[in-house]
């Protein structure tokens, strides 16, 4: 932002010159001459999330990709313009993606989710690993072929992602180790990374339902979903802390030997603290996960009042499966131990990592249903189930 206003004026000089020092509000991507230094006719600042900007101009926009954890860093810009133009000449290093956009592959189910909420997974043409789908159309394509599974997180089949040539591919960082990503880059591939993992605020990973939106030009649309879910969001928050009380929570089950927890500034961590619970990691201001053993988590945690998303488990028993020390823990034995998997296929697909991560406002209302079931009386959980 710091550099955007830094060389505006400059800018503006050079388009008030070529103009005959018109008041120039929007760039006209036909030509190269009235491209060059001219400025978008808008540019949305997320309120919440931290990875991404867009710039809307005459013609076409600009996406802004930054690091979550560091926003002076820049991880890639994507120009989106339609088919059949002249790339706009100002920015000759962003990746283009043509519009409309009939066709993508979606590398993560978190788009599925995004795309679901816009309408338009009818515009999935693949996806990786399809037993971890839960949309029931996606499903129904994948049945059916229309859909084609691409790979897998150890690898993409290249050759069929050419061979379905789609508007764009939606990636995200993680896949960035793959040697995949820079050979569809290498093809001529439109690669676009969807980042919404990073930010740590579950309004912020809402948020991104704007750059998909920007890709069908349904952005409208994005914002009318937005206010919405940040109203209802709000509105239940300010309900949960009423509460007077606020439980003692933690989080997941240990992955070969090592608990994998969340930092104090996560996004579980708060949307714990959202719900009116009392995140036990709460003051570990690392901006990653934290790597725990056994020892250090019972410690803390052995009276602990809640435990939500003990990873695959779907039962006291798959619990104590795991070792029979879990049972020491207080939430066994009292049972108040939660996970998110309410809503999942028999192979895996969760709606929670779907249609959770764009509606916010319902994980919300669930966890807040658990640690004040008084202030949601008859509330009828959507993501998350009690284990017995």
């Amino acid at each position: 932002m710091g550099y955007f206003i830094s060389i505006l004026s400059n800018k503006r000089f050079y388009c008030w010159l070529l103009l005959g020092f018109s008041v120039l509000a929007a760039c006209d991507n036909q030509s190269a001459l009235k491209q060059r230094h001219c400025h978008p006719t808008k540019t949305y600042y997320p309120k919440y999330a931290k990875g991404f900007w867009i710039e809307y101009f005459n013609g076409f926009k600009v996406i802004h990709l930054r690091d979550a954890y560091d926003t002076t860093k820049a991880i890639e810009d994507y120009v989106i313009y339609p088919k059949g133009k002249k790339k706009p000449a100002d920015f000759p290093n962003a990746v283009a993606v043509f519009t409309p956009v009939q066709k993508n592959i979606c590398l993560s189910t978190t788009h599925v989710g995004l795309l679901e909420i816009l309408g338009i997974t009818d515009s999935i043409s693949g996806v990786v690993d399809g037993k971890r789908v839960y949309n029931k159309n996606v499903l129904r394509k994948l049945a059916s072929g229309e859909v084609k599974v691409v790979g897998n997180e150890a690898g993409m089949n290249n050759e069929l992602i050419f061979s379905m040539q789609p508007s764009v591919v939606l990636a995200y960082s993680f896949n960035e180790g793959n040697s995949s990503i820079p050979k569809l880059k290498s093809l001529g591939m439109s690669v676009m990374l969807i980042n919404d993992y990073n930010e740590r605020e579950p309004l912020a990973r809402a948020e991104w339902l704007k750059v998909l939106a920007s890709l069908y030009n349904l952005d409208d649309k994005a914002d009318s979903i937005l206010n919405d879910a940040e109203a209802a969001y709000n509105s239940l928050k300010t309900l949960a802390a009423t509460a007077v009380k606020k439980p003692t929570v933690f989080c997941n089950m240990p992955w070969n030997d090592v608990w994998y927890m969340p930092s104090g500034d996560s996004y579980f961590s708060n949307f714990i603290t959202d719900a009116g619970g009392d995140f036990l990691w709460r003051n570990n201001t690392s901006q990653r996960v934290l790597n725990l053993d056994y020892e250090v988590v019972y410690a803390k945690a052995a009276k602990a009042d809640f435990l939500l998303n003990p990873n695959e488990a779907n039962t006291l028993k798959d619990i104590s499966a795991q070792g029979k020390r879990f049972e020491n823990f207080e939430v066994f034995k009292q049972k108040k131990i939660y996970n998110n998997n309410l809503q999942q296929t028999a192979t895996g697909g969760n709606d929670f990592w779907e249609s959770g991560v764009a509606q916010p406002h319902l994980v919300l209302k669930d966890l807040i249903s658990i640690f004040h079931p008084e202030l949601i009386p008859n509330h009828q959980p959507i993501y998350y189930k009690q284990l017995q």
